[in-house]
């Protein structure tokens, strides 16, 4: 099975969709940005993707959809005067991430290494 198939394939599973599978994935590999960046960021992240076909309108969107559906949210100064929870795209990072950047909710975290394990389980058979 190729990349793209197993990527749709791992999507629908999720109930995500392709735009919100890769700003989870980029919250996954701990890219500490606001959501205006982190919509520009996934642009040019995936621009050697054209099948993909993910403008910054459609990651604008994604990131939305996510917060409101509570798989991410904002890191405020509170969640920063704690440990971030284990979770947390940035649990145990020194120095910690800025206020305003997107990380994971348990729902997010479990969403999204769920996808990214069922793409690898796809592509390694």
């Amino acid at each position: 099975m190729d990349w793209y198939e197993s990527l749709c394939r791992a999507t629908e599973t999720a109930g995500i969709s392709i735009a919100e599978f890769f700003v989870l994935d980029l919250v996954r590999m701990k890219t500490p940005l606001p959501p205006s960046e982190m919509s520009r960021f996934a642009v040019v992240a995936n621009a050697h993707r054209p099948e993909l076909e993910c403008t910054q309108a459609a990651f604008e969107a994604a990131i939305e959809t996510l917060v409101q559906a509570r798989r991410l949210r904002l890191l405020a100064t509170s969640d920063l005067r704690m440990p971030l929870p284990r979770w947390s795209a940035f649990a145990g990072d020194s120095p910690p991430p800025p206020v305003g950047v997107l990380d994971f909710t348990q729902r997010g975290h479990d969403v999204a290494h769920r996808a990214v394990a069922e793409i690898v389980a796809m592509r390694s058979k």
